[in-house]
């Protein structure tokens, strides 16, 4: 009996072909949407490396000059961030007109004017323009320091100027040391996603299983099946399906797009079951805790599922460090946090302790869930059926 009411149960869920598509295929096509956009991203950067600029020397009536104040402590800068490994390209080019010219045809992409003051100019406004002018800002608010560092030698003047454009940069700052993609942490919290979009299966099950929800459950409910058993070989049923789901995402994320989500394939998984029992469980809450017709049900648990992922960093990845930084009890909470940090965990800190408190927590979420749930249903009564 179990046996066959777990296969019927899979079979209704399989051939649901709307809710499918949203189960397996849809965090596949959003996957595949954040691969085409990041890759491009990503190409960009990689050629931020090197930004060929030219250093010219003036006086205010724009004739070339060997000589001005504090340039000597600003070029000691400059030379700290170019070379093999720096951000910089520096041009051997000293005069003025010939660098206007070189910027004018993009053999340069920035002149930077020591006179009077020190001063930009550009041909173009792009990402690179703004990571000098970024540089040039940085070197201004902390002059006295470069120029202290000066009198110690060339080293101490590299390790300020370093030091100065890391502060300076636009990054996410991670809890580890390790390097991590900046968009890796989408491709994660896109896994969250696709585990708690299980509670649409958990929606499913339980309008089916009240008898003033839909006309299938009172047939279910008048039959000689113990409702209990219904209940179980649902949820197994909801979970076959889901990790069917994750598993097939996990495949393309890895082979498909290259997504590096760990090398440790069990504790991947393991982080996949977590998720998606949690993600059922709370489809089983909101489906018999909130009363109302199917369409209230279904955006209240559309509007829990999108603002969780929300506050995981799946529209904003910035989003998840400020609630870390101000509020880091709603991360600990969170089933879409905890299930995006698992991943970040095995694929970035490869910190074993913090990944079990994260499936810790998601399995305690699941039974908290299933157990509200089953005190809510055991209470239910029905005049007639």
């Amino acid at each position: 009996m179990f046996w066959q009411l777990y296969q019927y149960r899979l079979k209704r869920l399989v051939n649901d072909k709307v809710q499918l598509f949203w189960t397996a295929m849809f965090p596949i096509v959003l996957g595949t949407f954040f691969y085409l956009a990041f890759s491009g991203i990503s190409e960009k950067e990689e050629n931020l490396k090197q930004i060929a600029v030219a250093v010219v020397r003036q006086e205010q009536g724009g004739k070339y000059t060997g000589n001005s104040e504090n340039a000597d402590a600003f070029g000691q800068f400059l030379l700290a961030l170019s070379g093999e490994n720096g951000v910089l390209e520096l041009s051997e080019e000293k005069n003025y007109e010939e660098a206007v010219e070189k910027l004018l045809d993009k053999t340069l992409e920035g002149m930077i004017v020591l006179g009077e003051d020190i001063r930009l100019e550009f041909s173009e406004n792009g990402i690179n323009q703004t990571i000098l002018k970024n540089l040039v800002d940085r070197y201004l608010q902390g002059e006295q320091a470069i120029t202290a560092a000066g009198q110690k030698g060339f080293d101490a003047v590299k390790k300020a100027a370093e030091a100065m454009f890391r502060e300076g940069q636009n990054h996410e700052k991670s809890i580890s040391e390790s390097n991590m993609d900046p968009f890796a942490q989408y491709f994660f919290a896109l896994m969250a996603m696709s585990c708690l979009f299980g509670a649409s299966l958990g929606l499913i099950n339980t309008r089916e299983i009240q008898a003033d929800q839909a006309k299938v459950a009172v047939r279910r409910l008048v039959s000689p099946t113990r409702k209990g058993m219904a209940v179980v070989t649902d949820f197994l049923a909801a979970f076959t399906v889901q990790v069917g789901a994750f598993f097939l995402l996990n495949l393309y994320l890895q082979l498909v797009l290259r997504v590096n989500l760990g090398e440790q394939q069990g504790k991947i998984l393991l982080a996949g079951a977590a998720g998606n029992l949690a993600g059922i469980a709370l489809g089983y809450f909101i489906g018999v805790a909130v009363k109302g017709k199917e369409s209230v049900k279904h955006a209240v648990m559309m509007g829990t599922v999108l603002g969780l992922s929300f506050l995981s960093g799946l529209m904003q990845a910035g989003i998840k460090y400020l609630i870390e930084k101000y509020a880091p009890f709603i991360n600990r909470i969170n089933p879409a946090a905890l299930i995006s940090d698992c991943f970040y965990h095995l694929s970035v800190s490869a910190d074993t302790k913090q990944y079990m408190i994260c499936i810790i927590m998601l399995f305690a979420e699941a039974a908290v869930f299933g157990i509200l749930s089953t005190i809510i249903m055991r209470r239910e009564r029905y005049k007639s059926l």
